[in-house]
């Protein structure tokens, strides 16, 4: 492999990638958690303090980068990601690559970044039927991203906020060109020559840095948008969420409203613990799981759950004990578990009445992260004892064994 050579703002990246206070204030300020490190396990994120179930751990608001998936296109509209039943009939006029639910979200895309990203994204789509799949995704996601970088060139304004994320802090993300293997090497090297031809020359588009560590921090480091179709239609770069590590026996929960992305703790997490996700559907097997995962973010799993069930060939406690059993969620949905007392984090209409909701704000109810469907009612301790690995288990009790009759008329279900 050829030496890389990087650019100024790559090498200050270098310098702050082992910095976890540094990381810690960039990502995670004002929220529970912070990055630490340790020889094994590189950099992860741990609770700064104790969690309660069903806290709001982290949330973002809009990715940094981001594309609507080839498919939908048409239907999903570019800014604020709407998706609509049939085709979307607002498109940028220049490059037609991009679709729009309203003339005010395609002003407002035009304003913030595609002014930059419209002239790659036409020579693109001129491309695209040579194009795979996956190369089309990782060109627009690329282009999005540099579009971001010349947005912030042009007007410094826009990043004064010592919070807002910048260009730069996506360099401090892995990119993990050593893990991966010769032929995603090659291949990565073959989408970087096109590259070279989509970028115009002599704009604030052109990259002079390592091109091919920023392919590998898209591929890597992109999540799924998806709403209540239960199907990713677009894709989001999310710095911060690229530090948390995965679990197949997550204790952070991700509810998402369309670009929206929030976790909630899925059970109690004590201060020093490490908070993890899941970067797939949990209703797989342990070898469908590990198989996706090296496929994908070039690691084999050894969290707890996949090392219990390669000795037990038993996957059916987790789906049991943690997975929405609507059929409408096709095993994917999560139940997230909410304390009464928090009426922000579902729109579902409360449980309990405002009057009465004191008298029980121990209790907690559960709702599926992908269909909102309020299932179970249980306490505090059957999210935190007797449940073996740490496993949410919510049990099937009656909450009307403890309440009056008049109470029970402000308890329902959906």
């Amino acid at each position: 492999m050829e030496p890389i050579i990087y650019s100024e703002q790559e090498e200050l990246a270098q310098q702050k990638y082992w910095d976890v206070d540094y990381l810690s204030h960039r990502f995670f300020a004002g929220m529970p958690a912070k990055v630490v490190s340790n020889e094994n396990k590189g950099r992860y994120v741990v609770a700064s303090e104790d969690i309660r179930a069903g806290t709001k751990v982290v949330e973002i608001q809009q990715p940094y980068a981001f594309s609507v998936s080839d498919e939908f296109t048409s239907r999903a509209c570019a800014w604020c990601f709407r998706v609509s039943s049939s085709e979307n009939k607002i498109a940028c006029e220049d490059c037609n690559e991009v679709f729009y639910c309203s003339d005010v979200c395609r002003l407002m895309h035009r304003q913030r970044q595609h002014a930059f990203e419209c002239a790659p994204l036409r020579v693109l789509g001129r491309q695209l039927s040579s194009m795979t799949y996956e190369d089309c995704f990782t060109t627009r996601m690329i282009i999005s991203l540099l579009a971001r970088r010349a947005l912030e060139a042009k007007y410094p304004q826009l990043v004064e906020d010592p919070l807002s994320l910048t260009f730069q802090d996506s360099l401090l993300l892995a990119a993990n060109r050593a893990q991966v293997a010769p032929r995603v090497e090659a291949h990565r090297e073959q989408l970087w020559t096109f590259l070279t031809k989509v970028l115009p020359s002599r704009t604030s588009m052109k990259y002079e840095g390592d091109m091919m560590s920023l392919i590998g921090r898209i591929d890597e480091n992109t999540f799924g948008i998806r709403g209540n179709i239960n199907l990713s239609y677009a894709y989001g770069f999310y710095p911060s969420i690229s530090f948390i590590n995965h679990s197949c026996n997550p204790n952070l929960g991700v509810v998402q409203d369309r670009a929206v992305l929030i976790m909630y703790a899925l059970h109690d997490i004590k201060k020093g613990d490490e908070v993890n996700i899941s970067y797939l559907e949990l209703n797989r097997s342990t070898e469908i799981r590990r198989k996706h995962l090296m496929a994908e973010y070039n690691f084999f799993c050894l969290c707890e759950r996949c090392v219990l069930n390669a000795k037990t060939e038993d996957d059916d406690f987790f789906l049991q004990d943690f997975v929405c059993r609507n059929p409408k969620c096709d095993g994917k949905g999560i139940k997230i578990p909410v304390p009464v007392s928090d009426e922000s984090t579902s729109s579902q209409r409360p449980l309990i009445s405002s009057k009465r909701r004191h008298k029980y704000s121990h209790l907690y109810k559960y709702y599926c992260n992908l269909c909102e469907k309020v299932s179970i009612l249980g306490t505090a301790e059957d999210l935190s004892s007797e449940i073996p690995h740490g496993l949410c288990k919510p049990y099937e009790r009656d909450i009307r064994d403890q309440t009056t009759d008049a109470d029970t008329n402000y308890l329902h279900t959906s």
